[in-house]
């Protein structure tokens, strides 16, 4: 046989002790980062892989070791949620069926004429904070500030958890975040679900995310509720002026605008006010571009937050109103609904009080939503649900919630969200042990801010029943 036909095997494989060592240190170093998938110093991760809009296209950027890694791991989380069995929340059974059971409600609505569109916006770090008076002028919101003159406003509003993809599964679902996270769960609870009653009463629903679907496999988990059309950066261009979590906001913004058929339920989660804070505002007309603040504010001490941090808040603010005004003047019968996903977590001074370290504001407005309409003072996340069902639903439409409506009789003593306790004067929150601590919110003259017991009983029992309906576990007898 001709000795040729066996050089490439010779090349490949040469007597060279040298050229061997090269060799395997090259198929050391290719396998790898074979394995880690990436030449970087940071593995391939599953949430930067859904950059185009072919799911096909979009299997094929991990490659086939990371991917198996990746459901090793994923195995591993699911088992252990279902083989944990107890509900922690340690409440009476009956406390728990009492629970659900007068969670079971019908639509008081519609109180306004059937909208053509709703658009949900849920803003990324959107918290109360730079709402308050006293950071007025920084002038950080005033899009914001416009708009609520003409809702329903709560600005002492709880949110469902301190992450994203925790409070917008519980918007989504109506089940409230008691630790488990549900991005990879399916809950079949469809009386409680948003997008469930939304298609119930007529409309397609639509989800559109500023970053890439395969963070916390959210477009997995839009698909698995239900949503009709599932939209991210990847159909706005990819990248946006930061080019880190896709696209800016305004991107995002423009890509709702252009696909809003009529008859549509639009879940918009936005992405620019979070770090690392690289979007270029020098042409823009955000006024502390230098951060020469003014003489009150820098006065609140040295560790004041940076002026681009609250440049990128600045920003998310303009983009939503635009958006806001643009859907308006184009679908004046439009229903909006505004929230934040999880307060920032980034405050203005070194030290922000309880108040301050827990609250989003939540915003209904539209064609008959008038600020006549609620008289709430304190609301959470889990009443948007029951709020918009009242607006716009069919007479006596069933479905279930754990709020209660904005718009409703019934005025809730408390809301909750995890961790968390609302009354009309105090916030309470746990702390690294199960003991809950107090903050007076709105002191009087004179008032001492005493140590008030939590009605932990009801937060539990709250808890236990939101636990039970995801993981269908007994309660305790």
């Amino acid at each position: 046989m001709d000795k040729r036909n066996y050089r490439l095997l010779i090349n490949i494989c040469p007597k060279s002790r040298i050229k061997q060592a090269i060799i395997s240190i090259l198929v050391f170093v290719l396998f790898v980062c074979a394995a880690r998938g990436s030449f970087d110093s940071r593995p391939a991760s599953r949430k930067w892989s859904a950059v185009t809009t072919d799911p096909f296209v979009n299997n094929l950027v991990i490659n086939p070791f990371r991917s198996f890694f990746y459901a090793i791991q994923d195995y591993g989380e699911l088992n252990q949620l279902t083989m944990s069995r107890a509900n922690p929340y340690l409440v009476d059974r009956r406390e728990v069926d009492d629970m659900l059971h007068n969670n079971e409600t019908r639509s008081a609505g519609p109180l306004i004429q059937k909208p053509s569109r709703i658009f949900y916006i849920v803003m990324e770090s959107f918290d109360s904070w730079p709402l308050q008076n006293k950071y007025r002028d920084l002038a950080l919101t005033e899009n914001f500030h416009r708009l609520k003159a003409n809702g329903i406003y709560v600005e002492q509003a709880l949110p469902a958890a301190s992450s994203t993809m925790n409070s917008l599964s519980s918007l989504v679902t109506g089940i409230p975040f008691s630790g488990i996270n549900m991005s990879r769960l399916t809950s079949e609870v469809h009386n409680y679900s948003l997008i469930h009653l939304m298609e119930d009463q007529g409309y397609t629903s639509q989800f559109f995310y500023g970053g890439l679907l395969s963070w916390q496999t959210v477009g997995d988990f839009m698909n698995r509720h239900g949503v009709d059309h599932i939209y991210s950066a990847a159909n706005a261009g990819g990248k946006g002026s930061a080019g880190v979590w896709g696209v800016d906001d305004g991107q995002l913004f423009d890509l709702v605008s252009q696909s809003v058929p009529e008859n549509s339920f639009n879940l918009i989660m936005t992405t620019s006010y979070h770090g690392p804070f690289n979007l270029d505002l020098s042409a823009s007309d955000y006024p502390w571009k230098n951060g020469d603040y003014p003489a009150q504010f820098q006065r609140m001490g040295d560790e004041v937050l940076s002026a681009n941090t609250l440049g990128h808040l600045w920003y998310s603010d303009q983009m939503m109103g635009q958006f806001v005004d643009n859907m308006q003047r184009k679908y004046p019968d439009a229903l909006f609904i505004i929230t934040g996903d999880h307060y920032s977590r980034r405050y203005f001074h070194a030290k922000p009080n309880l108040y301050e370290l827990t609250h989003v504001p939540i915003l209904l407005l539209g064609q008959g939503v008038s600020p006549k309409l609620s008289n709430r003072t304190i609301a959470s996340h889990m009443d948007i649900t029951a709020t918009i069902m009242d607006l716009i639903a069919r007479p006596n439409t069933s479905f279930a919630s754990f709020g209660h409506s904005l718009v409703g009789s019934e005025t809730p003593e408390n809301v909750f969200g995890y961790k968390t306790i609302r009354d009309t004067e105090r916030v309470w929150k746990q702390g690294d042990g199960e003991q809950f601590y107090s903050y007076l919110v709105n002191p009087k003259l004179g008032d001492k801010s005493v140590e008030q017991p939590a009605p932990t009983l009801e937060y539990q029992a709250y808890m236990a029943a939101a636990w039970q309906l995801l993981m269908g576990s007994p309660a305790p007898h």
